[in-house]
């Protein structure tokens, strides 16, 4: 007689029940990936369009891509260095996407953009 091999019912519940957690996970984080790219866009774009703009244009200019795109992040939370080697664009902001009653997901975001052509981008 051969031994049976195979996956047993409550084997199935549990790689569902992972699959599903994961899957969840995935789908509460797209709204703060989108804003995140969003941002990398606009920041992108004002490096190209304002570099040797005063700060407060540049950060009026990422207030109305901001109000156009829709995401939380505003001008005067910006970085702008501005020195006679070129200007750099970041900022480094935080969001808390809810997952399931009191437990939260802290995903910490970095966008920088320099006219020097370096640039730093990192969601983690």
């Amino acid at each position: 007689m051969k031994k049976q091999r195979g996956l047993s019912l409550f084997g199935l519940l549990v790689i569902g029940a992972l699959v599903g957690f994961f899957v969840l996970l995935g789908i509460k984080c797209v709204p703060a990936y989108t804003e995140y790219f969003g941002v990398k866009n606009a920041i992108t774009a004002l490096i190209k369009d304002s570099a040797s703009a005063p700060a407060q244009e540049i950060r009026a200019a990422f207030d109305k891509r901001g109000l156009i795109e829709g995401y939380k992040i505003r001008g005067d939370e910006l970085d702008i260095d501005q020195t006679p080697n070129g200007t750099t664009i970041g900022i480094e902001y935080d969001r808390e996407v809810p997952v399931a009653a009191n437990i939260s997901l802290k995903i910490h975001f970095t966008v920088s953009q320099s006219t020097a052509g370096k640039s730093a981008e990192q969601g983690q």
